[in-house]
């Protein structure tokens, strides 16, 4: 990891464990199977002269990690993660969709029959306008 990543990744650490009820444990980024990078996309940061944000190292961040996901795809480089469900999500048809008829007809019996009622009562007890 580079030494400039370090004290920032553990000032964020201590800023939202200070936080949180528990302390986030900094991850092992170096052992990771996924390519890890920390940046900080700030104002206060430095830029180039094309007005970009750039790493200490002078490198500008954005159009270098545009880079790398182009250049990763456009050699047919495989996905490190292929779960169908978690890319898709959950079918939002079937999440409660039996309940619906139950609302319904609850609605129908319990508010629409009762107001209904209400206004019918208030109706038969009205015998003219008040002026007349």
């Amino acid at each position: 990891m580079d030494n400039y990543t370090m004290p920032n990744e553990k000032a964020l650490v201590e800023q939202t464990s200070y936080c949180s009820e528990k302390a986030i444990e900094i991850p092992d980024v170096e052992n990771s199977p996924i390519p890890v990078v920390l940046v900080e996309n700030s104002e206060r940061r430095n830029k180039n002269e094309n007005d970009e944000k750039i790493l200490p190292n002078g490198t500008a961040w954005i159009p270098n990690l545009i880079k790398a996901i182009t250049d990763v795809v456009s050699s047919g480089g495989k996905g490190i993660l292929d779960d169908k469900k978690l890319i898709e999500g959950s079918n939002p048809n079937y999440k409660g969709k039996l309940l619906i008829p139950l609302i319904a007809a609850f609605q129908y019996f319990f508010v629409i029959k009762r107001i209904q009622k209400w206004i019918r009562e208030y109706l038969s007890q009205e015998y003219g306008p008040s002026w007349a």
